[in-house]
């Protein structure tokens, strides 16, 4: 009995279990048919209205793709970093998104490489459901190889401060206590 009423009142105080709406799709951008230098070959997503964390991930994420290279050959390594090699830059476009790029374009030797030292993430708030353009900018793109995969989630909102949980749990205290007192008589 306590136990489910702690978890309603955290609930309640939009401090407990979260449900999400329905998460958009990995997006698998990929490096010769997602590729131009504005969004005409872009990925579009609809996207619903709220904070998204847009977060590259690699294969075994559950994406199609680790990293991507501009260039058909990976060339003059010194160490992990190259002249050209795998990269992780990507572009990203809605109403309320002005054209961000994300990740970096340092060429690395592997695509595994690439995404250990150079994965990013993008936080975008979006004030209605949009179309949100995920796409690769390069020119030309035709000798270009792999892809970019992304994760979408929507951001949880922060834990309320630690004295608003400590009034949270004095009040549902004295609540299950005047419960007790009130079905004992």
């Amino acid at each position: 009995m306590r136990t489910r009423s702690l978890i309603v009142g955290l609930t309640f105080l939009g401090m407990g279990p979260v449900l999400l709406s329905a998460q958009p799709p990995i997006v698998n951008i990929d490096a010769i048919a997602n590729c131009a230098t504005d969004s005409s070959n872009a990925v579009e997503v609809t996207i619903p209205a709220g904070t998204w964390l847009v977060r590259q991930i690699d294969t075994s994420g559950g994406g199609d793709f680790t990293a991507w290279s501009p260039w058909a050959d990976t060339t003059n390594c010194s160490g992990d970093t190259c002249e050209t090699g795998w990269i992780m830059g990507t572009n990203i476009m809605a109403p309320d998104v002005p054209h961000a790029d994300f990740g970096t374009y340092d060429p690395y030797a592997t695509e595994e490489l690439a995404f250990e030292n150079d994965a990013g993430e993008i936080s975008i708030t979006l004030a209605s459901e949009q179309t949100v353009k995920f796409w690769i900018q390069d020119t030309p793109c035709t000798d270009n190889r792999g892809g970019i995969s992304l994760e979408i989630t929507e951001s949880v909102p922060a834990m309320p401060s630690g004295w608003l949980m400590l009034l949270v749990a004095v009040l549902l205290l004295v609540g299950s206590l005047y419960l007790r007192r009130r079905t004992a008589s």
